[in-house]
């Protein structure tokens, strides 16, 4: 059985995100569904694949659909390193992107 150090939230919020690549002038933004989310990290899927690779840290502000959900508010802004990026989650075409935080995200 897998230890975590964090409990996870599971859900399925549509949310959107802009994202800048640290020591880039790399940016991104697109629309996503976020599946999880604990202290330590958080889960999305998306349509298209940001230009991230495994160990890239980054910039992320997460805005959720509505603003006020049961239990944080958006915009979320966190310096994430990304973990995993997963292609063809479960059958489908979208992408998998897991980022761990590196500071404790802020919530607006």
């Amino acid at each position: 059985m897998e230890k975590r150090e964090h409990i996870r939230f599971y859900l399925s919020l549509p949310i959107e995100f802009q994202m800048q690549i640290s020591d880039s002038q790399e940016s991104w933004e697109s629309r996503a569904v976020l599946k999880n989310i604990s202290q330590g990290g958080l889960y999305f899927e998306c349509r298209t694949t940001p230009p991230l690779k495994r160990g890239n840290v980054a910039e992320f502000t997460f805005t959720t659909e509505p603003p006020n959900f049961s239990f944080f508010s958006s915009p979320i802004k966190a310096q994430v390193v990304v973990k995993r990026i997963e292609p063809r989650v479960a059958g489908t075409d979208n992408y998998g992107i897991a980022l761990e935080f590196i500071d404790a995200p802020l919530f607006d």
